[in-house]
């Protein structure tokens, strides 16, 4: 149980909802200046936000999606310099574990609080420099560790240069999070966590990313070298290779291949993925891969492959209120004497208000291994994300 406390410890990110292919979206450049997804929303993507993915609960009837759309700036109306974009994000997590034991611990994790700016370099945003800084929780683990060292709670998420050469060809340059499958806010979810890629807020890497995007697939070539920021022999140096075909506007097929190395382990990740639309509102997301780590100082340890499955399926209720369930599997070898991870989640996802968005969840946990099966463990989670 302390694994999965520890993981819902670990900071969410803000990133884009792949689950917005049911509303006509299936390319992430329709809202945020990385194609891949996250970090901040373009003056598109905030109106459509607004009036299309926000609740008119708490709106009159007389005031028009128009006039939202007009308040989605990040200071409302007021019109800023079209060369300058600045935003904040703010999420935090109320979590209690152990549902109905007696050991049961709530806690109140404040997950992120990050600010950005894009500062677009001419009219069109065929040039755009994008910098986002922020907060990262102190890990429980050093709670109770005799080390004074301790990771910094403020660091650089992302800086990058963003360059449109051509019609439908982006080159990105600086610091970001690695192409590899699906992106979705849930960074401790097991295709991204297990994947290496969400355990811990400062997991990105500087590098070279290229992206290819046509109405109907994506091509993406990641060459990366480590975040600079950490010692030398930590850095995961290597590529991604990635790509998606949209066989119609409402399936998105897709395959990830990641090849990397530091001077302790050789990483190597593949996987496939999908992206489908039912009805406007309604999706399903599912991806499968693997994961290899081969050690590199080591002779009396093999190469350990892992495998994952990742489901998730959202229905639209009314407009800003949302019910969607998770259904993930990991394995940590493909041998029969491997240890088994399974997770179930329902919960709601709902946007009552422009800039602001609640998620409840229960989960529902079960480790298998050869020789014992451990009983259930059930959490339930409340977060709120401000997105200004």
């Amino acid at each position: 149980m302390k694994f999965f406390i520890f993981i819902f410890i670990i900071s969410l990110k803000a990133f884009s909802y792949p689950d917005f292919i049911s509303y006509g979206y299936n390319s992430c450049l329709n809202c945020h200046y990385n194609g891949m997804g996250g970090g901040p929303l373009t003056d598109y993507g905030r109106s459509l936000f607004v009036t299309e993915i926000t609740a008119r609960t708490f709106v009159s009837n007389k005031t028009t999606d128009d006039e939202l759309g007009d308040r989605a700036g990040f200071l409302g109306s007021y019109e800023l310099p079209y060369w300058l974009r600045p935003g904040f994000k703010y999420r935090g997590l109320f979590l209690k574990s152990n549902l109905g034991a007696k050991d049961s611990v709530d806690r109140f994790i404040q997950m992120q609080a990050d600010v950005n700016v894009a500062v677009a370099l001419d009219k069109k945003n065929n040039a755009v420099l994008v910098a986002s800084y922020g907060y990262v929780p102190t890990p429980r683990r050093f709670a109770t560790s005799s080390t004074t060292e301790k990771p910094a709670n403020w660091i650089s998420k992302e800086i990058y240069f963003r360059w449109q050469a051509l019609k439908n060809f982006w080159t990105y340059i600086g610091l970001m999070d690695k192409a590899f499958g699906i992106r979705h806010p849930d960074h401790t979810a097991f295709n991204r966590g297990y994947s290496g890629f969400g355990l811990n807020q400062n997991d990105q890497t500087h590098g070279l990313l290229l992206h290819y995007d046509q109405k109907r697939y994506d091509l993406v070539s990641h060459i990366f070298m480590g975040n600079l920021n950490q010692d030398k022999e930590l850095r995961q140096a290597g590529f991604s290779l990635m790509g998606e075909y949209f066989v119609t506007e409402a399936v998105g097929l897709g395959t990830s291949v990641l090849r990397s190395q530091n001077e302790f382990v050789k990483w190597e990740r593949t996987a496939l993925h999908s992206k489908v639309s039912f009805a406007k509102g309604k999706s399903v997301l599912a991806e499968i891969g693997t994961r290899t780590d081969t050690p590199l100082q080591s002779n009396t340890q093999d190469a350990q492959t892992g495998f994952y499955t990742y489901i998730q399926t959202m229905i639209n209720i009314d407009r800003g209120y949302n019910f969607f369930s998770t259904y993930q599997t990991y394995k940590d070898t493909l041998t029969s004497d491997g240890t088994t991870r399974n997770r179930l989640g329902v919960g709601l996802l709902m946007f009552p208000w422009y800039k602001t968005e609640f998620r409840l969840e229960i989960l529902n946990d079960r480790t298998v291994i050869p020789t014992n099966t451990s009983g259930d463990t059930w959490s339930g989670l409340a977060q709120v994300h401000l997105s200004w």
